[in-house]
């Protein structure tokens, strides 16, 4: 069964990760481009000065914020694709789990979130891995009454259930959308400090 903490827990360490080399690529990709600036201001100042030492500072100053706002720009995206990259890769992992294990997982899901009469929704995609026999062996061990729906959803997988009162939608992108609101704030730390 999937522990939630583990995985919003594993989440956060392969993007914590992934960041610090990202972090790491872009300080020495900017220091680079620093060093290349100073060279080329440099440059220019010296023309620039025997025109008119005014101009020469205001284009200086105006290039070096120019190019600074570009790398802080370039980086803050390249932060931001790999996060979703991160989240991503965790959503396949699941989807891409053992049929054991994926299993699991998906009894974990009704076991905890499963009320009597819910209609189970499977992926499109699960149909042959998650049976009516596997659901009605769960709901039997649950004590609840449960049916496996003829509709399927077109997500990557996980679980929709319905009753007439709510739907409680458990499937991986619900799942792993929620880590994401949920680890947000240390992943920003991380990424964007």
């Amino acid at each position: 069964m999937l522990d939630t903490q583990a995985f919003i827990q594993d989440i956060k360490s392969a993007a914590e990760i992934e960041a610090q080399a990202i972090i790491e690529a872009a300080n020495a990709s900017e220091q680079k481009a620093l060093a290349e600036l100073d060279i080329e201001l440099d440059k220019l100042a010296l023309i620039e000065k025997e025109k008119a030492s005014l101009e020469a500072s205001e284009l200086l100053k105006h290039n070096a914020v120019s190019t600074r706002h570009s790398i802080s720009n370039t980086t803050l995206v390249t932060k931001q694709k790999i996060l979703q990259k991160t989240y991503d890769k965790a959503k396949k992992a699941i989807a891409d789990m053992p049929d054991k294990t994926y299993l699991d997982f998906i009894k974990g899901l009704i076991y905890k979130h499963a009320t009597n009469g819910d209609a189970v929704v499977i992926a499109l995609k699960d149909k042959k891995r998650v049976s009516k026999e596997f659901i009605q062996k769960v709901a039997t061990s649950l004590k609840v009454k449960l049916t496996i729906s003829n509709d399927t959803h077109p997500f990557s997988g996980g679980i929709i259930l319905h009753n007439e009162n709510c739907d409680k939608n458990l499937t991986l992108d619900a799942l792993i959308k929620q880590a994401e609101i949920e680890t947000q704030s240390d992943v920003a730390n991380i990424l964007f400090t």
